[in-house]
C-alpha cells in the first residue's frame, strides 16, 4: 500500500501538469478568465501559462515561506501589544475604582463624624438596645 502511494507520487511529480486559461470578453464588456475556450458569441485570447524551472519554484517556495514567517511575527507581536495595552487598561479601571471606592468609604466615614458631632450638640444619646433579664 506505501509503495503504491510513494509510486503514485513520484509519477506525478515527475510529470508537471500543464493548465489552459482562456481571456474572453463578455457581451457587457466584462473580463472573464477560464479554463474552457471562449464561446462563440465571445472573443478571447488563449494565454499561455509558463512553467517555472524546479529552482525558480523553490525560489518562489522559500520566498512565500519567509513572507508567512515575517507575517506571522507581525502578527504575534500586534496581539502582544495588544494584550499589554488591554491589560493596562485593566489595571487602570481597577485602580480607578479602588480610588472610587476609598473616597466614599471616605465620604461615609465623614458623614457618620458629622452626624455624631450634631447628636453632640443636641446632648442627644445614642438609644441603648434594652437590657433584658
Amino acid at each position: 500500500m506505501k509503495i503504491t502511494i510513494i509510486l503514485g507520487l513520484a509519477l506525478i511529480a515527475a510529470f508537471p501538469a500543464k493548465a489552459e486559461v482562456f481571456k474572453c470578453k463578455s457581451g457587457e464588456s466584462k473580463t472573464i478568465y477560464q479554463p474552457n475556450p471562449c464561446a462563440t458569441d465571445e472573443s478571447g485570447n488563449r494565454i499561455e501559462i509558463k512553467q517555472l524551472s524546479r529552482e525558480k519554484t523553490a525560489q518562489a517556495e522559500a520566498k512565500l515561506k519567509a513572507w508567512y514567517a515575517e507575517r506571522d511575527a507581525k502578527e504575534l507581536a500586534n496581539y502582544k501589544a495588544w494584550q499589554e495595552e488591554e491589560l493596562r487598561k485593566l489595571r487602570i479601571s481597577e485602580a480607578d475604582s479602588a480610588q472610587r471606592n476609598a473616597d466614599a468609604q471616605v465620604g461615609q466615614k465623614d458623614a457618620l463624624d458629622r452626624q455624631a458631632r450634631a447628636m453632640e450638640k443636641q446632648n442627644v444619646r445614642p438609644k441603648e438596645p434594652p437590657v433584658i433579664h
